[in-house]
């Protein structure tokens, strides 16, 4: 008889728990990939802020007050190690993080100047990366532990899909003309009050938004159970933590050539994908693609962003990380390719769409990873850290195209893509050598365990 507790015993007690947090998970990522509408809306919001103060450098600075969002909401996902030793739960960081969002958009609503844009999207961005990884960790729990994948790209689906909805929502609002890239335009067409409008709206659905997925998530109540101890793997897991090197410590991790390679590898990839989901229509409409055309990628960008995490997370669950990372490798370079050589507006919004795919597969597949590659007790954390590099990529992509064109960051970017390969080679090596050599050691774990069984029969025998 089994003397451990198993994650799908724990789920089927807390099924409707678990259903409910699911859901109010979905939401409240569903808020914090707001992030990625403003991309759209910030064109339209630079003509706001050039009315208002007549700053000439008033695009660069709104993309850049965008990867702001991005940078500041990595910085605080790297500080989860901190955060989680502070006396708070689940929802109270919720509510913390809802709180700051709600005030933020008010100040943005009353004082609209690009100091108040920028911080505005250090603190949403904060808050946002404040409860990331703690709302897939309380989701996690509830969840058994071969579909982790699976409920990792249900939930981030929302970040994507986030975009979905809000970035027709925010045409209709702001350019129902379906105005082209002109300035001098936007003034005709009041698309700057239009602007202002669209911000009030973003303040009452998420405030809305926020709350339904608040009341909707229940606390994790299994992390601080004290689950008996076994000889399973899979008891090991769950109550002490499987940590693959056997690392002591978090800050360990952080020094060992693993995670210098897989901090890299997402520099590499993330470069070019955030600064794609961010620029996408300013280049769009640079390199005079119809509007229609760059509304309809407005609409497919954020789709293929959030279906495809729930679709990547399953292929996760079926097939090694590293055939994963090879995949959105090859996907990566194709459209870097493509969209640098080829100025068809029908193949310029194929490869935005393809980018979004390399997003969402990016994204959708790291938190379980990292889990992967560094254990069950550290590996969010770890991701935390690691995704600063995320941000990292988006800030700098943003400052770069105030120096040169789009087409050069995207340049830039195939060249990253190429060094995060070598990595990865260098990399998917090392941990075919570490996994083969962990195989070995528990075949020898489990044959000193038989002979302490044999060993114990034998004594009760005599």
């Amino acid at each position: 008889m089994k003397n451990w507790i198993s994650y799908e015993d724990i789920y089927k007690e807390n099924k409707k728990k678990g259903t409910s947090t699911l859901i109010g998970s979905f939401f409240y990522f569903f808020l914090i990939g707001s992030s990625y509408n403003w991309g759209v809306v910030s064109d339209y919001y630079s003509s706001y802020i050039l009315q208002k103060s007549l700053n000439k450098n008033a695009f660069t600075l709104i993309k850049l007050g965008v990867s702001f969002q991005f940078f500041f909401q990595y910085l605080a996902m790297s500080l989860e190690s901190v955060t989680i030793k502070l006396p708070l739960n689940t929802k109270q960081f919720l509510l913390i993080s809802l709180i700051t969002t709600i005030i933020s958009y008010m100040i943005l609503v009353l004082f609209g100047n690009i100091l108040v844009f920028f911080l505005v999207m250090m603190l949403t961005g904060f808050s946002n990366g404040l409860v990331y990884l703690k709302i897939l960790k309380n989701v996690w729990q509830y969840f058994p532990s071969k579909y982790k994948g699976q409920i990792t790209g249900m939930i981030m689906a929302g970040l994507g899909l986030s975009s979905f909805i809000l970035n027709p929502v925010s045409h209709y609002i702001i350019n129902p003309t379906k105005l082209g890239y002109d300035f001098d335009k936007y003034y005709l067409f009041s698309i700057p009050d239009r602007t202002k409008n669209y911000v009030i709206f973003l303040f009452f659905f998420f405030a809305t938004l926020g709350l339904i997925g608040y009341f909707l998530i229940y606390n994790n109540e299994i992390q601080n159970m004290n689950l008996p101890q076994s000889k399973s793997m899979h008891t090991l897991q769950i109550s002490k933590g499987y940590n693959p090197d056997n690392y002591q410590s978090f800050i360990e991790i952080l020094y060992t050539k693993t995670f210098i390679e897989m901090a890299l590898i997402i520099f590499c990839l993330s470069f070019f994908t955030i600064f794609l989901s961010i620029s996408f229509p300013s280049y769009a409409r640079v390199k005079y693609v119809d509007e229609f055309y760059v509304q309809l990628a407005s609409l497919g960008f954020p789709f293929i962003n959030g279906f495809g995490r729930m679709i990547w997370g399953m292929l996760l669950d079926k097939s090694s990380y590293r055939a994963i990372l090879r995949i959105i490798f090859l996907l990566q370079i194709i459209t870097i390719v493509v969209i640098l050589f080829v100025n068809s507006e029908i193949i310029i919004f194929l490869m935005i769409l393809l980018g979004a795919v390399c997003l969402s597969g990016l994204m959708g597949t790291m938190p379980v990873i990292f889990n992967k590659v560094f254990g069950i007790k550290y590996g969010a954390e770890v991701f935390g850290v690691g995704n600063l590099m995320v941000g990292f990529s988006s800030m700098m992509g943003s400052t770069l195209v105030g120096f040169i064109d789009i087409s050069g960051v995207f340049f830039l970017g195939g060249i990253l893509v190429i060094l995060g390969w070598l990595v990865f080679v260098v990399f998917s090596r090392e941990q075919r050598e570490k996994e083969k050599q962990r195989e070995n050691d528990n075949d020898n774990d489990l044959e000193e365990d038989l002979l302490d069984e044999e060993e114990k029969d034998k004594e009760k025998l005599d």
